[in-house]
């Protein structure tokens, strides 16, 4: 079993309205405008009296044409660049929803939901400096069950593993590790029994029907704690549990080992 460190990925977070709102507020003032023509309309009259220009109305007429024209092709541009962005707006927010999902099925088991290898390796920072209780499970006699009454009931059995040790381990992080092996994180080990905790896992072993027989699923579970301060000893962690559990198995399986360090 590889284990090794990873950095954290965050994605970055942007404010999606900046721009509609940079655009209605700032770019965009409908007063500006009206401000605007008034200002072209007395220039236009200020110039007809000055010069005593001959049927001043008409030019008048067409000075006004000619603002309202340009207003109104202005105020068509800003509706479509408006249009724009709320459209780039919403397809910025779609592309981070999707991102968003794309991130957390990489982390997640498809079978089970919850988390993969690749999720543990991106905790990886947040279990450094703390002291770590790291358990691993594995089912006994999965392949041959998997074998005799096939995948469905091996992905059954699967599933009801990784319901129960969500269930018990409410307060840890649990993962699949391979095949049929799980491996859970536990931290804060003052604030709850983890070892009564590990040991209820054998008594609350699910067993169903397959077939016309009943199916009883058991586990061999290795267990160590240690204070974890670099990829190191958190790699000494793993590796003790799972030499705990592969002693469980030697022992006769259906059983728990485990030990702590100081």
């Amino acid at each position: 079993m590889k284990t090794g460190n990873a950095n954290t990925y965050k994605m970055p977070k942007e404010n999606s309205h900046s721009l509609l709102h940079d655009l209605f507020h700032k770019e965009f003032s409908p007063w500006v405008s009206i401000l605007l023509t008034v200002v072209i309309m007395g220039v236009l009259i200020a110039l007809v009296y000055l010069w005593n220009i001959p049927n001043p109305n008409m030019i008048l007429i067409a000075g006004l044409v000619i603002i309202v024209v340009d207003m109104l092709f202005v105020c068509m541009l800003k509706h479509e660049e408006v249009k724009a962005f709320r459209e780039v707006t919403t397809l910025t927010e779609k592309l981070h929803k999707e991102n968003a999902s794309l991130q957390t099925a990489s982390l997640t088991d498809a079978l089970t939901g919850i988390g993969n290898r690749l999720a543990l390796r991106v905790d990886f920072d947040g279990y450094l400096d703390r002291e770590l209780c790291a358990v691993i499970l594995d089912i006994d006699d999965f392949k041959s069950v998997n074998d005799e009454f096939g995948h469905d009931v091996g992905d059954m059995i699967i599933k009801l593993t990784a319901e129960l040790i969500t269930e018990v381990f409410d307060m840890g992080k649990c993962y699949r590790f391979g095949g049929d092996e799980f491996l859970v994180i536990l931290t804060e080990l003052d604030s709850f029994d983890y070892v009564s905790r590990i040991n209820s896992i054998l008594e609350k072993s699910p067993s169903f029907n397959a077939d016309g027989q009943t199916i009883k699923v058991n586990y061999s579970i290795g267990y160590q704690t240690a204070f974890v301060r670099d990829g190191e000893e958190w790699s000494k962690l793993l590796k003790d549990a799972d030499t705990y559990m592969y002693e469980a198995k030697r022992s006769g399986k259906n059983r728990i080992v485990g030990g702590n360090t100081e």
